[in-house]
């Protein structure tokens, strides 16, 4: 391990997740993937690398974008065919058969459910989108934080494992991460 005590790991895990911040996550894996192709790859990259190897296409869709995407699937597939929860196998042969990420279902969730916005009138939908924005925004804000996490935890402990944490802030929680890990 590169680092000498636990403290000055979780210094660098701090600061790693503060310069890749506002890296959108999945984009972040991308770049660490096509480091990790490279004849560089067995030295852990440091930031600037992996931002220039992000991809330039945009950022994740917004919430209002997204909500735009769910009404037009309520025009086309209505009341009758819902979105499958995140993580659902879908049907081959059901062209109608459809699933989500999971802000999505979470910001669908929040309004009542599908039927609810297949049911409300388009002029009464106000309070269904600020609980679809609110809850959309949360759900993806944690997805985000989680995968910065489990990325710089992966570079930082030098393992291919992931696990779901906190905020480590503390050398037990790091050793608690340890013991996890089996080190």
């Amino acid at each position: 391990m590169p680092y000498k005590t636990d403290d000055e790991l979780l210094e660098a895990m701090r600061v790693w997740a503060q310069l890749l911040g506002g890296v959108d996550p999945r984009s972040l894996a991308e770049a660490a993937v096509q480091y990790m192709l490279t004849e560089k790859s067995h030295f852990w990259p440091s930031t600037g690398e992996l931002y220039a190897l992000l991809p330039t296409a945009p950022d994740a869709i917004d919430a209002d974008g997204r909500w735009g995407e769910i009404m037009q699937k309520v025009q086309r597939y209505g009341s009758y065919s819902p979105p499958k929860r995140p993580g659902t196998a879908l049907e081959p042969d059901n062209p109608e058969d459809w699933t989500v990420d999971e802000p999505t279902w979470r910001g669908i969730s929040a309004c009542g459910g599908w039927r609810t916005l297949c049911s409300t009138p388009h002029n009464s939908m106000a309070p269904q989108r600020a609980a679809f924005r609110s809850a959309y925004t949360s759900a993806l804000g944690r997805e985000r934080r989680q995968l910065r996490q489990h990325a710089a935890c992966a570079l930082l402990t030098e393992t291919p494992r992931l696990t779901t944490i906190a905020d480590l802030t503390t050398s037990e929680e790091l050793d608690a991460l340890r013991k996890a890990y089996g080190e």
